[in-house]
């Protein structure tokens, strides 16, 4: 049922978000096997906007890890502080932190898994160039780590899934605030503030309806298979009853046939029906 669900929510909200190929800012980032590439803050190396808020996704094939490296990076401030930084995690916000800074050149990072993931944030004041980094996939040559990020199992069907799987509550959408941290297909698009906001409320009372639907078809199959089940059973033992009951009176009818009083009344009854029919 929550992939039906999932899958509806997907549909909807494909349909009203228009999807950007843009990776100027955030995006989820699929390699193919032994694929190489690069990913680096808006406006690299003239300089960054301020206020910036980048997160980007970046899966290898099943089996293969990410090894990235920091080629370039100066983000920051007038005292030499990290108030503009780029952080590496080892798939999601809250997974273990493997790289935080703003001037860390040449520093490598691999990932445990086959995700990494990255955000780049900026303050109002004291822009500089940025970063890049490049990273490629290769195959791993021990255990890798096999935990899904929660994004892709535990996002609500009544929260907004960013173009870079992020999650976020729908009460962020079309805010004036990049919460997505991605540029198309996340919670500031165009196309989807455009819509009213009558329009969003209905899309997830929609989904709500579809959730209690189905859950009310669940309950009443499963109730409707519980009485069927009781129903077999209660025939079962009542067949099985009754046959013990003819059992029991035949025995007894066999057993009052056997008895000498009858044998004897039953031989004198025949006897003389048969002399009787031979007369």
């Amino acid at each position: 049922m929550r992939r039906r669900i999932f899958l509806i929510t997907t549909l909807i909200t494909a349909a009203i978000s228009s999807i950007n190929s843009s990776m100027d800012c955030g995006g989820f980032v699929v390699l193919s096997s032994r694929e190489q590439g690069s990913i680096s803050s808006p406006g690299y190396p003239s300089g960054y906007p301020p206020t910036v808020h980048c997160i980007w996704l970046i899966e290898a094939k099943a089996k293969e890890i990410i090894d990235l490296v920091i080629d370039d990076i100066n983000t920051t401030d007038a005292s030499g502080g990290c108030t503009d930084a780029l952080e590496i995690r080892a798939g999601n916000s809250s997974a273990d932190l493997l790289f935080s800074g703003c001037a860390a050149a040449g520093v490598a990072v691999a990932s445990p898994s086959r995700w990494l993931w990255l955000r780049f944030f900026s303050d109002q004041v004291d822009q500089n160039s940025g970063f890049i980094v490049s990273y490629s996939a290769r195959i791993a040559t021990n255990d890798i780590d096999k935990t899904i990020p929660y994004e892709f199992l535990r996002c609500s069907v009544t929260s907004f899934r960013c173009a870079n799987k992020e999650c976020i509550s729908t009460a962020y959408l079309c805010d004036g605030d990049n919460d997505c941290g991605c540029h198309g297909g996340c919670d500031e698009d165009r196309d989807l503030c455009n819509i009213p906001k009558t329009s969003v409320g209905i899309f997830i009372l929609i989904v709500i309806a579809v959730i209690l639907y189905e859950n009310y078809a669940s309950n009443t199959k499963r109730q409707r298979e519980k009485r069927l089940a009781l129903i077999r059973k209660t025939t079962t033992r009542a067949t099985s009853n009754q046959l013990h009951s003819v059992g029991v009176n035949a025995s007894s009818l066999c057993k009052r046939l056997l008895d000498s009083n009858s044998v004897f009344w039953f031989y004198r009854r025949t006897s003389r029906m048969w002399w009787k029919l031979l007369d």
